[in-house]
């Protein structure tokens, strides 16, 4: 699974059907994705950019069903991936791009890092043809979101790192 650059995935996860999702980056410009997918435009550009990806086979690993480039002008990094329990894909990773697709209504929709970036939380239904929510999650310098889990409530967990002192906590923490 790949172009003709340079791929990388990172985090593998099986969904309830038994079909197989992979996450990472790329950086190649023809990296398969498929009809309708959300994002078929790889938008790294040149000197060493790289697109997150997501791409779902089955089980059998015979069939590409759905892969979609996830980024914008800089450098953005697919590094975990899971699933809620209507089979929604989450991803958690890391951004440098100030234009990552952020959407309406997120937690927070402003690019805040320092060169390396920002976290980013994805969530995309499971045809990889809509991104339903996506938000930034940092501080003033750099964070990586390198693990993603959800509860039984739904509610949404992301560990990693962070250089940031105004990194957003929670009172009580």
């Amino acid at each position: 699974l790949g172009g003709r650059i340079y791929d990388q995935g990172v985090s593998i996860a099986i969904d309830s059907g038994g079909n197989v999702y992979v996450t990472g980056s790329t950086f190649s410009d023809d990296f398969p994705t498929t009809g309708g997918a959300y994002d078929t435009s790889f938008d790294g550009g040149n000197t060493d950019r790289f697109d997150a990806f997501v791409s779902k086979l089955d089980g059998d690993l015979t069939r590409l069903l759905a892969s979609t480039y996830l980024g914008r002008e800089y450098s953005d990094f697919g590094l975990s991936i899971a699933f809620d329990a209507s089979g929604n894909v989450y991803m958690a990773g890391n951004t440098r791009s100030a234009d990552f697709p952020a959407t309406s209504g997120s937690y927070d929709t402003s690019y805040n890092g320092g060169y390396y970036g920002d976290v980013f939380i994805s969530k995309l239904n499971s045809e990889l043809t809509s991104l339903l929510i996506s938000t930034f999650l940092g501080g003033g310098d750099t964070e990586s979101g390198y693990s993603i889990a959800l509860d039984t409530s739904g509610n949404v967990y992301v560990s990693g790192e962070t250089k940031s002192a105004n990194f957003p906590i929670t009172s009580g923490a």
